[in-house]
């Protein structure tokens, strides 16, 4: 599944955390804990900066 500019909103769920990416017909939910949202950002960080340094090198 490719994600790319769809809408994204979140709620709290108890102690986890619900997004949701795309319409309620479409779309799919992520419900992650704040340890597991705590490594996506960091993952998704270095990420973003690794593909950033890559564009940036050709």
């Amino acid at each position: 599944m490719k994600i790319d500019d769809v809408s994204m909103t979140y709620a709290i769920c108890g102690d986890d955390i619900e997004f949701r990416l795309g319409s309620m017909t479409d779309g799919f939910d992520l419900i992650v804990t704040d340890r597991a949202l705590t490594k996506l950002v960091a993952t998704g960080t270095e990420a973003l900066r690794t593909l950033s340094t890559s564009k940036r090198e050709h």
